[in-house]
């Protein structure tokens, strides 16, 4: 016995210092690519019933995702619709034609997989996240979701709860950016991505698949993937609706106007106040307005918000020229935001503050706002983009967020293959343009298309005559 167990180790020792003299490592560290900031590639593909694909392939990723995407949201909702979306995005894994919510449940999680459903106003995502070799298996539950879900009426009345729940959990700062663009706009996108109260109890599954059947149609799918295979992700797009090899008709989308209008919500005296200013900003459709905008919400923007997830919530290093309004105040929170859509958007400035001092910082965010293309100067707009360029390599950073990065540009139709191609589109721009969008921006808020926002004390927050003296 001992002689034998000498000679295999003896055998083992030979090889391995074989393999070490005919592969050394520095060989094997050349043979890997150097990859660049996002995926190494993009593949691209556009189908005859109107359906789009965008598959990225990363070097090596443990764990991939897929969107199904489709442009319906709660614009779209009319009548004894309005909720519809967010039943959608609360019941993401609800039995389809093929599965039950068990068995979705538990293979799902045995798996590692995770599937979730995501909307605002304008898209409705199912997005699928599992480790790369149980892809195959699993894609047939993110198939059974959307057209395929049944939605019977016994988990209705769980995902009821659910939706009460979400309407008691939504932060402060998200319900006034919800409100901001209802004040904004009269038409359909004065929905609001929330169901209301009062509609709750009387949401049916006759109304939701009533809704899903007409309106999700392929000429407004598109699909995205991240470390899955190409060929897989054909598969999944294939099978979403097989029935129809033609090009649907395109649907007719009612235009929202712009109404300057004022929405509150009060949470009682001395609570924190948000406050929220916004006019009419630029669509997804014009890519060229749409990156102004965005340039010149991150020269405005302030460390520690959600433009900039990198940093600390906590860290309250200057970033003029919005700190300077802010007065060194810890509790003070002053930032721009844009909001974009494909035919319009929202651009304006979000405030966070106590009650005491709300109304005085509104006052000078308004009056900046007033006259934003004279605060600004080519130094911050440099800073501004460097933060923009730095906040998109950092959205990259989850395998969901590229799926549903890539989905989107698809249906937007404005294709970038990862952030050094956005950077390159972004230093393309001059600064002279920002500084013009920026008093584009300033002559809407003076002709009275500003809308105002408030959620918290609203008797300490100024109302909308008081916005309107510049």
């Amino acid at each position: 016995m001992s002689k034998l167990l000498s000679r295999s180790s003896n055998l083992v020792l030979r090889n391995y210092a074989a393999s070490k003299t005919i592969v050394p490592c520095r060989r094997q560290a050349e043979c890997w690519p150097k990859p660049e900031y996002g995926p190494m590639e993009v593949h691209r593909s556009n189908f005859l019933n109107g359906m789009k694909l965008a598959a990225a392939s990363p070097l090596g990723a443990p764990i991939c995702a897929c969107t199904i995407m489709f442009q319906v949201g709660s614009r779209h909702e009319i009548d004894d619709e309005l909720g519809v979306t967010h039943f959608l995005r609360a019941g993401s894994i609800m039995s389809g034609a093929a599965y039950s919510r068990y068995i979705k449940t538990r293979v799902l999680h045995q798996c590692g997989g995770f599937l979730s459903c995501s909307s605002d106003r304008q898209t409705v995502s199912y997005t699928l996240r599992c480790p790369m070799p149980v892809f195959p298996e699993l894609k047939c539950y993110l198939l059974d979701c959307g057209v395929r879900c049944l939605f019977p009426h016994y988990e209705l009345d769980d995902i009821k709860r659910m939706v009460r729940e979400d309407l008691d959990r939504r932060t402060s700062e998200s319900h006034v950016m919800d409100l901001i663009q209802k004040a904004c706009f009269a038409g359909p996108l004065s929905n609001s991505v929330y169901c209301a109260e009062g509609r709750i109890d009387s949401m049916t599954s006759e109304t939701i698949q009533n809704f899903v059947e007409t309106l999700f149609r392929t000429n407004i799918c598109s699909v995205g993937s991240f470390g899955v295979p190409f060929e897989e992700a054909l598969k999944v797009a294939s099978h979403i609706d097989c029935g129809r090899t033609e090009r649907p008709p395109y649907m007719c989308m009612s235009v929202s106007c712009p109404r300057g209008g004022y929405e509150f919500f009060d949470k009682g005296r001395g609570e924190m106040t948000y406050v929220a200013l916004g006019v009419p900003g630029a669509g997804t459709c014009d890519t060229d307005c749409f990156l102004k905008h965005a340039i010149l919400a991150a020269t405005l923007g302030q460390p520690g918000s959600s433009p900039q997830p990198w940093l600390h919530i906590a860290d309250q290093t200057p970033a003029p020229p919005m700190t300077t309004l802010a007065e060194g105040d810890p509790f003070v929170n002053i930032k721009a935001f844009n909001i974009s859509y494909m035919d319009t958007g929202v651009w304006g400035f979000l405030i966070q503050s106590d009650a005491k001092k709300i109304r005085c910082l509104t006052l000078k965010v308004n009056e900046f706002f007033a006259n934003l293309c004279q605060k600004i100067s080519i130094r911050d707009i440099d800073i501004g983009k460097k933060r923009l360029k730095l906040g998109a390599m950092a959205y990259t950073d989850t395998c969901e967020r590229m799926a549903e990065n890539l989905a989107l540009q698809n249906a937007t139709c404005c294709p970038c293959d990862g952030p050094r191609h956005l950077a390159r589109m972004i230093d393309a721009i001059p600064p002279e343009e920002i500084i013009q969008t920026a008093g584009v921006l300033s002559t809407k808020h003076c002709s009275g298309q500003l809308a105002v926002a408030v959620v918290g004390d609203v008797a300490a927050a100024p109302d909308d005559s008081e916005m309107c003296i510049f």
